[in-house]
């Protein structure tokens, strides 16, 4: 059985947070995006390990822009090896923090993404802020749920009970 779920809500609502206090334990896998400093990180929720991702405009390495914030070329690269290993490893759980503009333009996380989305069985964990709800739930094929900051604590109860 598949299912996908969308956490959503405003920029800076808690989505990340959240999920942090929720799905760091074994049997999930994927990427978590948290702050820290002042500035975003990939986390690899299977391994632990960290990657470097915002960057600053006094930082001189390649980088994607989106709107006001850049981005590390090589961390793309980076969480879309780790999210194409955890579709094809047997975790029946994956996170991807955040599925967003880049992401529906075909960029970003989109190669590894798709290969999450086309896992037949597991339950898939999308961050999407609330005006991407719709644009997402078509990329997912047009069956998932959307779960807020508010309900994720029952959501979350739903998915540990049949995962």
């Amino acid at each position: 059985m598949r299912r996908v779920i969308l956490l959503s809500g405003p920029t800076h609502s808690g989505k990340t947070g959240v999920l942090s206090s929720t799905v760091r334990r074994p049997g999930v896998a994927g990427i978590l995006a948290p702050d820290l400093h002042y500035r975003r990180i990939l986390e690899d929720l299977k391994s632990g390990e960290f990657e470097r991702f915002q960057m600053h405009e006094t930082d001189d390495e390649p980088v994607v822009t989106i709107g006001p914030y850049r981005f590390r070329t090589a961390a793309f690269d980076w969480a879309n090896g780790r999210l194409t290993a955890a579709a094809k490893s047997d975790s029946p759980i994956i996170v991807v923090d955040e599925v967003g503009p880049l992401e529906l333009r075909g960029e970003g996380l989109r190669p590894a993404l798709d290969t999450v989305l086309a896992r037949g069985h597991g339950t898939t964990i999308l961050v999407v802020r609330d005006s991407l709800i719709g644009q997402v739930e078509a990329l997912a094929g047009g069956d998932a749920e959307v779960a807020t900051v508010a309900t994720w604590p029952q959501v979350w109860q739903s998915i540990i009970g049949v995962s």
